[in-house]
């Protein structure tokens, strides 16, 4: 199975899921060649076998008749199964073997040549995703694309460098990468020249970001390119909104998210407990922005923001913007540049100004919500209906009752509303059990009271809240501010909190949907299926069980045998 030619006629002749298409309800021409050709096949071998006992032919002639008729079947299926040849027919109510409407137009888009390239690293975890034995099975994955761009050509580029897999570190520790290469061929009994070396792959594309994992990569006849890879989740390959969403950064410029650093800034390329890197460059991560068609990347205020960038993302800042990077951030606003502000407790000194101009404030205090299994800080917000101005998704939120996990949150307050902006509610606290805490600072060792004295007024307070504007000849402007810049980090969407009902990362996908206008993440939703159910009442159950069981199976019976004895008599 390692052998391309070999393999290739066995995968055609194997009946291994041939019904299965079928029974999914997808009706395609190179499966029904299929069954036409084999069963001539035998037919054939058959008629030949007969025909060459009855005329007493020689072994050799017979044998070559046997052997013309197999290639005459293998030719045959072998036209019938290219791309170009195949029919297909989807008689699912809602076209669920085929690529949505969505997909569909943007492989329309995709004139001229298109080549997808598997890289594949023998020394990676990942290598049996794509080795040579399940090759086929691999290419399947894409058929519904191959369908409407039948021209696609589809290759696996196998080569040997630096990997993940530690097994191999602690058992080839002494040896050069080269000499663990042909380690482990002799153990799979591959043959050492069909792989290629990491600095070839180089000189072919430039993965050396994806540190030799599997992945691959979709490249246009003009140049361009887009990256494709799988995933550490249970599903690991991509779906059909990742594979488009790559497709589509190939026929239209994709969101450029830029993070503003300098300032002791939240950073994308963070991995740690406070970095954005989980939701923004995480390459295994399938949700990560540059696996559903975002541009990531980071940035100083030190000069202009480029024209290119869509998005600007400033969090956590933990000192002052000097006077030249506020002109720039306050130009990038006027020019309507798009924008998501995360304020933080005990930052609101050097976020205030940034909200300022948008007619907003970071409020003093914090936010506590006391409750008995976790701290006073640690706040469930709720998603409110202004969020549906933002993006209509945002309601499956609401109807499953999902909340936003707020840790050290500020409230973010409106206090001048004619700066052009209309002002929408997207996440607050309950009305009631939450208030902005003015004295307590230690949730670990002391718990907050509720004490008017100071101000502290039991409300609900906003969260985050979304900007429009709109202004001539450009998109409409849309800004996010949230008072809270944990709720986004790696640590908090990688923690699980018992009875909050969290989707943090629910909101950031809608968020970045919202920013982008609808174009990203791709949306492949399908309209639910109609209910064909047939609902039988209990009394039905003894007569159906009496014809399908008794009846139906006694009958058959009784033609057999009555079939058999009078086919004997005669």
């Amino acid at each position: 199975q390692n052998i391309d030619f070999v393999r290739d006629l066995t995968y055609w002749l194997s009946i291994s899921g041939r019904s299965k298409i079928f029974l999914e309800g997808m009706i395609c021409s190179r499966d029904i060649f299929y069954f036409v050709l084999v069963i001539f096949m035998f037919l054939a071998f058959t008629f030949i076998k007969l025909q060459g006992e009855r005329l007493k032919r020689t072994v050799w002639r017979t044998s070559g008749s046997y052997l013309f008729v197999f290639a005459m079947v293998l030719l045959a299926g072998y036209g019938s199964s290219r791309p170009q040849m195949m029919v297909y027919y989807d008689a699912t109510a809602t076209k669920l073997n085929t690529l949505t409407e969505n997909s569909q137009e943007i492989v329309k888009q995709l004139d001229g040549g298109l080549t997808l390239t598997t890289y594949v690293n023998l020394l990676d975890d990942t290598w049996y995703n794509g080795a040579p034995d399940s090759k086929n099975y691999d290419m399947e994955r894409f058929e519904n694309y191959v369908r409407f761009k039948p021209e696609m050509k589809i290759n696996y580029v196998y080569y040997y460098g630096k990997g993940t897999n530690q097994h191999y570190d602690k058992v080839y520790k002494d040896l050069s990468v080269e000499e663990r290469m042909k380690k482990v061929c002799e153990g799979y009994d591959y043959n050492p020249e069909m792989f290629i070396s990491a600095e070839e792959v180089q000189k072919m594309d430039d993965i050396s970001e994806e540190n030799g994992r599997f992945v691959r990569v979709f490249k246009r006849d003009n140049g361009q390119k887009a990256f494709l890879r799988i995933y550490n989740d249970m599903y690991v390959h991509p779906f059909e909104s990742e594979i488009t969403a790559a497709l589509k950064t190939l026929v239209g410029k994709s969101p450029l998210v830029a993070f503003v650093k300098g300032h002791g800034e939240r950073e994308c390329n963070d991995y740690g407990d406070r970095g954005y890197a989980a939701f923004a460059k995480n390459p295994t991560f399938r949700s990560a922005l540059i696996n559903q068609g975002y541009q990531v990347r980071e940035l100083t205020l030190g000069e202009s923001v480029p024209d290119n960038v869509d998005v600007l993302v400033l969090a956590d800042m933990k000192s002052a913007f000097t006077p030249e990077e506020q002109a720039n951030y306050d130009a990038y606003v006027e020019r309507g540049g798009n924008l998501i502000v995360l304020g933080e407790p005990k930052r609101q000194i050097f976020m205030n100004p940034v909200v300022e101009k948008l007619g907003l404030r970071f409020s003093d205090g914090i936010l506590v919500a006391p409750s008995k299994e976790y701290l006073d800080d640690i706040i469930a917000v709720n998603v409110m209906e202004g969020a549906l101005k933002a993006s209509p998704y945002f309601m499956d939120m609401i109807r499953r009752g999902y909340t936003v996990i707020t840790p050290s949150a500020c409230a973010v307050q409106v206090v001048d509303g004619n700066k052009g902006f209309e002002i929408s509610e997207v996440l607050a606290t309950s009305p009631r059990g939450s208030w902005l805490e003015y004295e307590t600072t230690d949730f670990v060792n002391e718990t907050s009271k509720l004490n008017p004295e100071k101000g502290e007024v039991e409300q609900s307070n906003s969260v985050m809240l979304y900007l429009t504007r709109d202004i001539p000849d450009k998109p409409q402007q849309r800004i996010f501010v949230l008072g809270d810049a944990d709720c986004l980090s790696t640590k908090e969407l990688s923690t699980q909190r018992a009875g909050l009902n969290g989707a943090n990362f629910s909101m950031i996908t809608e968020m970045f949907r919202s920013l982008s206008y609808g174009e990203y993440p791709i949306e492949t939703a399908r309209v639910r299926p109609p209910d064909d159910n047939v609902n039988i009442p209990q009394d039905s159950m003894f007569w159906l069980q009496l014809f399908f069981i008794w009846l139906i199976p006694l009958s058959i019976l009784a033609w057999c045998i009555m079939f058999l004895i009078g086919r004997k008599r005669k």
